[in-house]
């Protein structure tokens, strides 16, 4: 019986392992065009749910976040406006106070690149400092030197003295480090030494707190004008902020009510306004169509997931066994595989993830390229993911799909109910 030893295993492991990395790369291409794709249609979806927005909230004032707080049976959005009023004050309170401080007026003297009185002084200060800082760190990190500091070598209380210096090994030590430290900055006295050190010192110490002062005023200017670019910048997207909380509020509403109740929102909302129901009607289903796009997509990236974690997994236990029969052969001396152990062990079925992988881009591609949204009534009963894919792509690893199929036991999909039809919707994704 052909059998294989360790060594035919360490030498295939290593070709097995490429097939999985080769794989992985494949899934990983997979997965990032599917988050591409996905960020796409949440500006489709966004842009669906402004349009909405604008229909259900046509002027942002105190009585149409009444109205609109009723309909959409959310109370806390009547006080919406008042709270955006006050914000808004707020800002323009402190806009003024910040632009009205003297310090913030003088910006550009203190605070220019070229030109700024803190910038040049720091400029002018900040080598200095750092030239004596390193001259310090260089000298204490010399072996001996922070002894010698401290058994005041070369001055008159040095620490060992008389003849009792010639019995005490640390003299010995200090002769030695002091040499050794001479040799290497370039001098014939150690007094140089020291009178370096003491100069960088006193250096350091005069210019430390000149310089810490000039950076907390620069810290300080920089913070106000930083405060105020954030808070001219609140305040010029203010509306826009708050009616994104409305925005938000009508895509919950939408997502959990039911058609029925979505439809009397639309009659109410568009009572007055001929022409503003069709182009409501057009934007949900943009909404809607969209969300599902969005959630078939991310149940596919799950899997995709999965396969790819299952790969680096077996890749893990792989190089696990690898580095166990390499590190000890001669405990593994004896282990044999058969062929077939062998050949199941290191299979590479190449031609099953061509097959996964172009599965997995025909469902992408097909769920992310549609755009028949116009196709369907808005109310009727009906399943994406069938119009979607025209009925042809299985989709019963989505949850919602098998949902669908176990609760509608009769349900068939005729793709003659839905073909597109001339009368378009007004309703026009933005996508910026």
């Amino acid at each position: 019986m052909n059998t294989h030893s360790t060594r035919d295993f360490i030498r295939e492991a290593e070709t097995q392992q490429t097939f999985y990395k080769e794989q992985i790369v494949r899934f990983d291409a997979v997965l990032s065009d599917q988050a591409g794709n996905i960020a796409t249609l949440l500006k489709k979806k966004d842009a669906a749910l402004r349009t909405m927005t604008d229909i259900l909230l046509p002027t942002f004032t105190q009585e149409e976040c009444g109205v609109i707080a009723l309909r959409l049976q959310k109370p806390a959005l009547a006080g919406l406006y008042a709270e955006y009023l006050r914000e808004q004050s707020l800002l323009q309170e402190r806009m003024t106070a910040i632009e009205q401080d003297g310090r913030f007026q003088k910006f550009d003297a203190f605070m220019n690149p070229a030109s700024g009185v803190l910038t040049t002084q720091i400029a002018e200060l900040e080598p200095l400092f750092m030239e004596a800082e390193t001259t310090l760190k260089k000298l204490r990190s010399m072996q001996g030197f922070e002894r010698l500091q401290t058994n005041k070598y070369g001055r008159n209380d040095y620490a060992h003295q008389g003849i009792m210096r010639f019995l005490t090994p640390e003299y010995y030590a200090d002769i030695a480090d002091t040499a050794a430290i001479m040799k290497q900055r370039g001098v014939s006295d150690f007094l140089d030494i020291l009178s370096e050190y003491n100069t960088a010192q006193d250096r350091a110490n005069t210019l430390a707190p000149s310089l810490q002062r000039l950076r907390e005023e620069r810290s300080t200017l920089q913070a106000l004008a930083d405060e105020h670019h954030h808070t001219k910048e609140r305040l010029a997207n203010l509306e826009g902020a708050y009616k994104l909380r409305i925005q938000e509020a009508i895509a919950e509403y939408c997502t959990l009510n039911d058609k029925q109740t979505l439809a009397r929102l639309f009659a109410a909302a568009t009572a007055d306004k001929p022409d503003a129901l069709a182009r409501m009607e057009s934007a949900f289903k943009h909404f809607d169509g969209v969300e599902h796009q969005i959630e078939y997509l991310r149940v596919l990236q799950a899997k995709v997931t999965d396969d790819r974690n299952g790969l680096v997994q077996k890749s893990g236990t792989l190089a696990d066994d690898t580095r166990r029969y390499t590190a000890d052969p001669h405990r593994f001396r004896n282990k044999q595989w058969t062929g077939d152990q062998f050949a199941k062990k290191f299979k590479r079925d190449t031609t099953r993830y061509d097959r996964t992988v172009h599965r997995y881009n025909r469902t992408g591609t097909v769920i992310y390229g549609f755009d028949g949204y116009d196709r369907i009534s808005p109310f009727e009963e009906f399943l994406w993911w069938d119009i979607m894919t025209d009925g042809r792509l299985d989709g019963n690893f989505i949850p919602e799909v098998q949902e669908y199929y176990e609760s509608h036991p009769d349900y068939e999909y005729n793709a003659s109910d839905y073909a597109p039809s001339d009368g378009g919707a007004d309703f026009e994704a933005d996508n910026s």
